[in-house]
């Protein structure tokens, strides 16, 4: 070595700030693969320190590294090697240890060195030569300028993360040295080092140039704290050009003519012209691409055509509610017209989101309303600590011949799966995997799968966090779903009522033939009940027979994989799997649709075509309605019943049209404002009174129908919330 001041500076700089380089941040930098080998390197031989100046260069075997004070990304290596060798790592994780048997000198050796006089060694100036960000060392994210951000990241970037982060994507951040943000939908992690700045961040996604995760790790901790994005105003898309035959005010205001006209006349006197004038609006709203609009429609021309057939689906009520929400979701557009859940979109996005360990936690067969069977299989992320599903759907009519029973069997999804069934109930990793934002993995060509073993119970426990996604306790599954209640405009999380439930009893069983369901009851560790309930249709038969023949104490069935619900029955869990002791080399996973070696024996056969409402196909069905949300038993209330008072009023209103306003029914509107103020519900009192004063009926028979529907959505939460505390 030279020796001096000049050579040990950076070589403690750089010791104290791979310090902060733990084996995750070096993995994300290259593979565990090159990690391993340079950990062997490492301990065969002991790196050189030849040369030092803004730089240092190190000597490993054969080869020179060159570090700057900028970190490990910007390494280079003399190597044929690109990228990030395993060189680079043998010099970090050499530049990490402390030990003096490695030949690194400790901070008290080097200030021995020098003279006694002088301050404690202070980390080099980076050469200006390198990168921008490399000037911002000792820098906190949030003391960054907007300026240094959009000069490092550059604008298109920068607007890129911004528009992402602003339509919702999720991250949750890990304070402190470095500093971690993770995108779960992405399955991305970022990692922010103080010591190096911008130019020293890391990302899984392992791309040497600046990508956009990076930039939305820095502006997401910027957000979390209190620093507000700074939204690009929206470019001229293919959203609003001017060839479209309607601007997107001229759809959204001719949707509210429309929703007002029809109260006006009465949902009971609508005609065949009214449905084909929203079918024909529907249109135009995914012409501009307001696609969430559109479905809207479509929804509204479906009810009120079941409507007009006098068909026994046929509810006014609820078709009064959907176009509440459509009316409110119009108010939203004009004032937010950009905002992603509230425009949505034609088609899911799949996002690459690289590698993924999956755990198979079971399968379902359905059928939507409009004609489509699918089969769809469940999957545990247990870093992102989510659900993922898959699924393939296909019509039913003009002949088709698809069945999902069968097509369980056949090879797939992925190359390297041997088929749906494997993968439903085993472990498998996902090479060039892609999903959408409602965790949906595609099946592309390019994804790879390797099945890693069956599904066990002991998997099970270890990555399912107890309390979260896996109940053993009622009332946590009650606050549970009172967290994740969507309120008003907000969208439901499609895979938001999986769980993992463990009874400690199993109850009485019966058939209601009445409500032609299988109930079962289960009770938790404070003998609090829960339902399981399977509804009779041809397509749950095998679910149905399968259940009837079980002995759970034979069986030792350990818990369950369903959706939670709740309705005024009580609390409620749809089952789709269950979950046994398994021996080794076998699955601890039974899906209740499909036949396997250790279900019942009695059941259909493998042709009966099953299916079920579907959760996961997207643009299938219409806008959820409101008897789809979890609703709980709220008749006891005071509060409910005045609400439901108020629907009442609202529902004879709107069906025989805002001109049948009679004196009577304006004397209970007007006892109901007094009683809505007395139990506490002021906003619904004066927007009574409102409807009362106003010559704009249908807009206030519209709005006060969406705040009606918003009041029972808290009363939903707050009785959850509620009963769990209480138990």
């Amino acid at each position: 070595m030279a020796g001096g001041q000049d050579l040990l500076n950076p070589l403690i700089t750089l010791q104290r700030q791979l310090a902060h380089f733990d084996d995750q941040a070096l993995i994300a930098l290259a593979n565990k693969g090159l990690l391993r080998r340079a950990g062997k390197d490492l301990e065969a031989m002991t790196p050189q320190v030849i040369e030092s100046g803004s730089d240092l260069q190190v000597q490993v075997g054969e080869v020179i590294v060159t570090m700057p004070l900028t970190g490990p990304t910007q390494a280079q290596c003399s190597c044929p090697a690109t990228g990030i060798c395993r060189h680079i790592l043998t010099v970090c994780l050499w530049l990490r240890s402390a030990s003096l048997d490695r030949g690194l000198p400790s901070e008290e050796s080097v200030e021995d060195a020098g003279d006694p006089a002088a301050p404690a060694i202070q980390p080099v100036t980076p050469d200006p030569r390198t990168e921008s960000g490399a000037r911002l060392s000792q820098i906190s994210p949030v003391e960054l300028s907007l300026d240094q951000i959009k000069k490092w990241a550059g604008k298109p970037r920068l607007q890129k993360a911004t528009q992402q982060l602003a339509a919702g994507a999720r991250y949750q951040i890990e304070a402190g040295e470095p500093l971690i943000v993770r995108f779960v939908d992405l399955n991305i992690t970022c990692r922010y080092f103080c010591a190096t700045g911008l130019a020293g961040m890391i990302c899984s996604c392992k791309t040497t140039q600046v990508c956009v995760h990076r930039v939305m790790a820095i502006l997401a901790y910027r957000q979390d704290q209190g620093i507000e994005l700074d939204l690009p105003s929206p470019s001229a898309t293919a959203q609003e050009r001017v060839e479209t035959p309607r601007s997107r005010e001229q759809v959204i205001g001719t949707a509210q003519q429309l929703l007002t006209e029809a109260i006006a006349v009465g949902i009971l006197h609508l005609s065949e012209a009214t449905r084909q004038r929203w079918l024909t609006l529907a249109v135009s709203a995914q012409g501009v691409n307001l696609h969430r609009l559109g479905l809207a429609l479509r929804g509204l021309a479906d009810q009120l055509g079941l409507s007009l057939q006098r068909d026994a689906k046929a509810d006014e009520a609820q078709l009064l509610g959907s176009m509440a929400h459509t009316y409110v979701l119009c108010q939203a557009l004009l004032q937010s017209p950009h905002r992603t859940d509230w425009v949505g979109e034609a088609r899911s996005q799949y996002r690459d989101v690289g590698q993924l360990d999956l755990i198979g936690m079971g399968a379902y067969h359905w059928q939507s309303p409009s004609g489509y069977a699918g089969l769809t299989l469940l999957f545990w992320d247990p870093v992102a600590q989510d659900w993922c599903t898959w699924s393939e759907a296909r019509p039913q009519f003009h002949g088709s011949r698809f069945d999902p029973v069968i097509r369980y069997l056949q090879m797939g999804p992925w190359s390297g799966i041997n088929s749906p069934a494997e993968a439903a109930r085993g472990r498998i990793k996902l090479l060039g995997a892609k999903r959408n934002r409602h965790k949906r993995l595609s099946s592309a060509k390019q994804t790879r799968g390797v099945s890693l073993g069956p599904t066990s119970l002991e998997i099970i426990l270890e990555q399912f966090p107890a309390g979260q996604r896996r109940f053993d306790e009622w009332s946590q599954l009650r606050r549970y779903l009172a967290e994740t209640l969507p309120m008003g405009l907000q969208e439901s999380d499609p895979n938001g009522p999986l769980v993992v439930i463990q009874p400690t009893e199993w109850g009485e069983r019966h058939f209601d033939p009445i409500s032609q369901r299988l109930l079962w009851e289960l009770e938790d560790l404070q003998g609090q009940q829960l339902i399981l309930e399977v509804p009779y249709r041809s397509i749950d038969q095998h679910r149905i027979q399968a259940l009837e023949a079980l002995d759970p104490v034979q069986s030792e069935v350990w818990g369950l994989v369903g959706r939670a619900f709740v309705r005024e029955t009580g609390l409620g869990i749809d089952p789709l799997s269950l979950l046994v002791p398994s021996a080794t080399g076998q699955s601890a996973v039974l899906p209740l649709s499909f036949p396997t070696s250790r279900s019942a024996s009695s059941g259909p056969s493998a042709s009966v075509a099953a299916g079920e409402p579907n959760p996961e196909t997207e643009d299938l069905t219409s806008e959820p309605q409101e008897d789809l949300e979890i609703t709980p038993d709220l008749s006891a209330s005071p509060i409910d019943r005045q609400i439901t008072t108020l629907l009442e009023q609202l529902q004879m209103l709107a069906e025989g049209g805002s001109h049948r306003l009679t004196e009577e029914l304006r004397i209970d509107l007007h006892q109901q404002v007094q009683t809505l103020d007395q139990v506490g519900l002021g906003l619904l009192a004066r927007h009574t009174q409102n409807l009362l004063e106003t010559r704009e009926l249908p807009h206030q028979i519209l709005g006060l129908r969406y705040l009606c529907q918003l009041a029972r959505q808290g009363l939903a939460k707050a009785q959850l919330l509620s009963s769990s505390l209480q138990q």
